[in-house]
């Protein structure tokens, strides 16, 4: 790949840094143009990835674990994006306890992956077992889909994120569990790639990591917090609390949460979706990249 060429990078949501580093310049020094693309499924995402239609992409580390584990997709994560998040179990006003969930269907963006680990722990711990097949889990797609599909009556839980959460709990919705009381160190998305793609354009790679390292440094500077929280409004409409949560989150100098991504092959293994044993978890991450960019040994 050489200098000015775009890479082709999709999210479930628009990070702080990636505005940082698109309106400051980041990414343009490094001779890099970066196309966003917002996902309506982690499907969408991961497919997209491993055929080719995008370059990189940020998403929870469940789903690249997932698709090593239960696919062998020859994907890997070489970045940390956010610290993690509050991912809150939602249900419509009918709903009083976990047990009226019995016989419904419950919105995922996926069966077996991303934040159907968080919902199953919630509603373990609230004594219910969904794997039985009761409650029923229906694939439709990101939270604000999830929120949709609430609405209309078609579903009657789901775990969303902030602004569904709070869009819900002002139309009278109920929360069941919150993430930070179940599984209080679920990771944050982390940036991955397929190995084919990353060995052939190594030097964008590293560029592109490069750029987002040097941006998250400005943005986490104290003096930089409110142009930073500025472009982030302003590339995404949030208000000035959502996006102070997002800044808050930040993974600072981008690196890989190495034991986030522990904790998900434990939880898949322990909640049996996990067959077999777990691969050795330096086959889901590469350091190489980040090391490369930023010439420090990766902590």
């Amino acid at each position: 790949m050489s200098a000015r060429d775009s890479l082709r990078l999709i999210t479930f949501t628009p990070p702080v840094v990636l505005a940082v580093a698109q309106a400051r310049g980041h990414f343009a020094a490094e001779g890099l143009a970066v196309e966003h693309t917002i996902t309506r499924s982690s499907a969408q995402l991961m497919h997209g990835v491993i055929d080719g239609t995008y370059d990189l992409a940020f998403t929870n580390p469940d789903n690249w674990v997932t698709y090593v584990t239960r696919d062998g997709a020859d994907v890997f994560m070489f970045q940390g994006v956010v610290t993690g998040g509050e991912r809150t179990l939602v249900v419509r006003p009918e709903i009083q306890t976990a047990a009226d969930l019995r016989g419904k269907d419950l919105a995922v963006d996926a069966v077996d992956s991303g934040f159907v680990m968080i919902l199953w722990q919630i509603l373990h711990d609230l004594g219910v077992d969904f794997r039985g097949g009761d409650p029923r889990l229906v694939a439709v797609g990101t939270t604000s889909l999830r929120l949709a599909s609430m609405e209309r009556g078609e579903t009657f839980g789901a775990i969303l994120t902030s602004p569904e959460t709070e869009q819900a709990l002002a139309r009278g919705y109920r929360v069941l569990g919150r993430s930070r009381d179940h599984l209080p160190h679920y990771p944050g998305p982390q940036g991955g790639t397929t190995r084919a793609w990353a060995a052939a354009h190594a030097d964008a790679l590293v560029r592109f990591l490069r750029a987002y390292v040097a941006a998250t440094r400005w943005a986490l500077t104290p003096a930089h917090r409110e142009e930073a929280l500025a472009l982030h409004m302003a590339a995404t409409g949030l208000t000035r609390a959502q996006a102070e949560e997002d800044y808050a989150a930040i993974q600072p100098d981008a690196t890989i949460n190495v034991a986030g991504i522990q904790t998900i092959l434990d939880l898949r293994t322990v909640l049996g979706f996990l067959q077999g044993p777990a691969p050795p978890i330096e086959r889901l991450y590469d350091t190489r990249y980040w090391e490369a960019a930023t010439g420090r040994r990766h902590p």
